[in-house]
């Protein structure tokens, strides 16, 4: 790829210099905003498919829809969309939510400034200026507020485009297409990878907690469904006779904690997601000690979480206390995380759909296998092996897909500010 052979500059912070005959615009110049509203009078059993603004990245496009009858759906679905249009938000600009719609009819939230190109400039060219970083920086930098930034769509007209010749507009496009579809195939592979690994990382943790280290070792049917056979020297024993639950409350003075199935048990203060924060009744929270298990209100999709600091949580969690003479903290921990006994969780709940909770009057019935302890903690040894090699390989694969995603968003605002001519790329 080689640059054009004249530059001027463009006038715009972030660009600078552009080839010299392409012009500077205004979006709205070749465009128009939010033509179609759906109606209050949309009959309440129509079927609509909607995009809000997390469903949407810069990057991967349209990730999710969420289909509703419109008499269910959110206030703020109402854009009308066509096929060929861009959608920018102008709510959480830092999200930089913006895309090409590919299909007719899809609806979007009220956040998004739909925009509709017209005549003398290509759909394919407009998408990928407005993915690009001049753009996006020009859009947070114009938005009101700190951490809920906004931008009114009448605003989002005034962003300046670059307009090169309609053919070269062409060239960009079908370049572009061409290069970000293969970068694409790349992470897609490399994402691929990550899957499998994180697939043998529970099939490591299964079968080391379950079926033990040694394959020559003698068997003996379990007689338990979802652990199958185990070494001839292992107990089970039910959950009832390894653990106490516990009911301690009256400790306002410790910190509030939440239960996460990526950290275990953790202060709110460490957590950066949103949870509900307490602010009065705390002698009615339960204690947690460090080293017990806490039951959340939906452990049952992805395990019952160890506490690994002391505290004070909801009153609407189970907590358990371990005896340690039976089973090892950290043993268990991975017990608890592995596969098998995630699929045990899901046949001890109550409740309806979105509803359900783990039932521990169900659950405390149940058999866990029991190593020798030495065992457990040779168990817990390899699995930290295995865990930090497989995670230490799902690091290296991530930075490249991060890699690749720079690489992508530096190809297009390079190509779309005329940095690089591509005008006679072979494709």
């Amino acid at each position: 790829m080689k640059a054009y052979p004249k530059y001027k500059d463009s006038g715009i912070q972030w660009v600078g210099q552009v080839p010299n005959h392409w012009e500077v615009a205004r979006l709205k110049n070749f465009t128009s905003c939010n033509d179609e509203t759906l109606s209050d009078s949309t009959s309440v059993d129509t079927i609509i498919e909607y995009v809000e603004i997390g469903d949407v990245s810069n990057t991967e496009g349209i990730k999710a829809t969420t289909k509703y009858h419109f008499g269910d759906a959110p206030s703020r679905a109402r854009r009308i969309t066509r096929k060929n249009d861009i959608i920018v938000s102008t709510v959480r600009t830092y999200l930089q939510a913006i895309t090409q719609i590919k299909r007719d009819d899809l609806i979007v939230s009220t956040g998004f400034a739909v925009i509709r190109p017209r005549k003398g400039i290509e759909s394919g060219y407009l998408a990928y200026q407005m993915m690009s970083q001049a753009p996006i920086h020009w859009i947070v930098s114009n938005s009101i507020g700190i951490s809920y930034p906004a931008i009114a769509a009448s605003k989002v007209g005034c962003v300046p485009i670059l307009l090169p010749t309609p053919a070269e507009q062409t060239s960009i496009v079908s370049f572009l297409d061409s290069k970000t579809s293969q970068i694409d195939t790349y992470i897609a592979q490399k994402e691929k990878q990550i899957e499998a690994l994180k697939e043998l990382k529970q099939v490591e943790i299964a079968n080391a907690v379950t079926h033990g280290l040694n394959n020559n070792t003698p068997m003996k049917n379990s007689g338990i469904a979802w652990i199958g056979d185990v070494p001839q020297h292992w107990d089970t024993v039910r959950m009832k006779y390894i653990f106490k639950e516990i009911s301690e409350k009256g400790h306002p003075e410790e910190p509030c904690l939440c239960a996460t199935q990526r950290y275990g048990v953790i202060p709110q203060s460490m957590y950066d997601n949103r949870v509900v924060v307490v602010s009065k009744g705390f002698e009615n929270l339960k204690f947690v000690r460090k080293g017990n298990f806490v039951i959340s209100l939906r452990s049952f999709q992805g395990g019952i979480e160890m506490a690994h600091y002391q505290g004070i949580i909801s009153a609407a969690y189970t907590i358990l206390g371990l005896d340690e003479n039976i089973l090892d903290s950290e043993y268990t921990r991975f017990l608890f995380k592995s596969h098998p006994f995630i699929m045990l969780l899901q046949t001890c709940v109550t409740g309806i759909r979105e509803g359900q909770n783990i039932n521990y009057d169900i659950l405390r019935r149940k058999f866990l296998p029991v190593p020798p302890k030495e065992e457990q903690r040779e168990i817990v040894k390899y699995i930290d092996v295995k865990i930090k090699n497989i995670d230490t390989k799902i690091s290296s694969i991530q930075s490249q897909i991060s890699h690749l995603k720079e690489y992508k968003q530096r190809l297009i605002s390079d190509v779309v500010t005329g940095k690089v001519d591509v005008r006679n790329e072979k494709i």
